[in-house]
């Protein structure tokens, strides 16, 4: 578990707090930062949050050396990460470029995406370094508010995990986020709301309905949709209350199926994000044992199936949480 300056646990000191902050500036919040952007910004929530500066710089950096990790699509680089001088630059399909400070914290903007391509842009692995530093999970996976209480949708791509977000949003269970999850880990491990964002493939937004939402952008892979100010509620935290895995299979039946929490670990560590240094993995692989340890996990069986939805988040709601 990563420490504060003073030396004291980030998951119970004060500083970590989000209502204890004031962000007075700042035009909304995201995974606990009030955020301050010289840019609209459309997805942010409501709230109080430790400062986090959002900047424009035009000039690409040169001489970034080798990445320090990148992803790949088959022989289309993705994203690639640099790591210089305890800052980091990411470079993004496009020529999109970030630099992230995230111990000011501060992200800066070299590129020229715009709009809510950039906003999900910042919101993804540049903030996600940033409350990193905090002792914070990022976790690959989206999260829904139901009465109170959080559930992770988790599940890598393909799975419909973005599909049965929007559901659960159609319904109106509220978003806490749709791909990265900010994870707070502690004797009441917690949510930190992310964006209130969804980007959907073009051929599954045709069969969702979302009241309070609104198509902020389109390109050929995803449909950008933001939930209405009334349906995002605030930045403060949410207790998790369970974890679902999203399986799939070939039946017409939904099962849900609780997992031990040594059986767990593995599927856990393999969407949670970490650098590739011992002290990274060793924290987060602490917090991960911590995660199953402490909250229920079940494994979600069912077809991808756009009628079965509801019936789904039915199932899940009176299991998990009933």
């Amino acid at each position: 578990m990563s420490t504060d300056e003073d030396g004291s646990d980030a998951s119970t000191s004060s500083i970590d707090l989000v209502s204890d902050a004031p962000g007075e500036d700042s035009i909304g919040t995201c995974f606990g930062y009030a955020v301050r952007a010289p840019f609209p910004l459309t997805a942010l929530r409501s709230g109080r949050g430790i400062p986090l500066e959002v900047i424009e710089d035009g000039s690409p950096p040169e001489n970034v050396g080798e990445p320090l990790m990148g992803w790949v699509e088959g022989d289309r680089a993705l994203v690639r990460l640099y790591q210089q001088s305890g800052e980091y630059l990411l470079w993004v399909e496009g020529d999109d470029w970030f630099r992230i400070e995230p111990g000011a914290p501060t992200i800066t903007c070299i590129g020229t995406v715009g709009g809510p391509r950039r906003e999900a842009r910042i919101f993804g692995l540049p903030a996600a370094l940033c409350f990193m530093t905090r002792g914070y999970v990022a976790v690959h996976a989206a999260a829904v508010d139901v009465d109170g209480s959080a559930l992770l949708l988790a599940a890598p791509g393909r799975f419909g995990k973005t599909t049965l977000a929007a559901a659960f949003a159609g319904q109106g269970y509220r978003l806490l986020s749709e791909d990265t999850t900010c994870y707070r880990p502690s004797s009441e491990p917690s949510v930190l709301p992310g964006l209130a964002m969804l980007r959907i493939r073009p051929d599954v937004h045709e069969h969702l309905v979302i009241p309070g939402a609104t198509v902020v952008a389109e390109d050929p892979e995803r449909v950008f949709v933001v939930l209405d100010e009334s349906a995002r509620g605030d930045g403060e935290p949410v207790p998790l209350r369970g974890v679902v895995f999203l399986r799939v299979w070939d039946r017409d039946e939904i099962m849900l199926e609780r997992v031990a929490s040594d059986r767990v670990i593995p599927d856990l560590w393999t969407l949670t994000f970490n650098l590739p240094d011992d002290r990274s993995r060793a924290e987060c692989f602490q917090a991960v044992v911590g995660l199953a340890t402490s909250v229920p996990i079940w494994n979600l069986y069912r077809r991808l199936s756009f009628e079965q939805l509801p019936a789904v988040i039915e199932r899940i709601v009176a299991t998990c949480l009933g």
